[in-house]
């Protein structure tokens, strides 16, 4: 049901690289981006890497903790 839930926030499918290295990009510039992390988690997630999904979701709250995609995410991932 939480897959389901989220399928709408998924990177599609062969856009998962692109999105990944603007992301780490991001974070080199600021290690606390917020949506650099939640991107992260979207990708993890689409992989079907739910543990790096979460952390990246929790990552990104760490930074923004009113950010509403992680917040969903992560909510729908417990």
């Amino acid at each position: 049901a939480a897959r389901g839930a989220i399928e709408h926030m998924r990177v599609e499918r062969g856009a998962e690289r692109g999105c990944s290295e603007r992301a780490r990009a991001a974070l080199d510039r600021e290690p606390a981006h917020p949506e650099a992390h939640f991107r992260l988690g979207l990708v993890a997630l689409g992989q079907g890497a739910l543990a790096a999904a979460r952390s990246a979701f929790e990552r990104a709250l760490d930074s923004d903790p009113g950010h509403t995609g992680a917040n969903y995410a992560l909510a729908t991932l417990s």
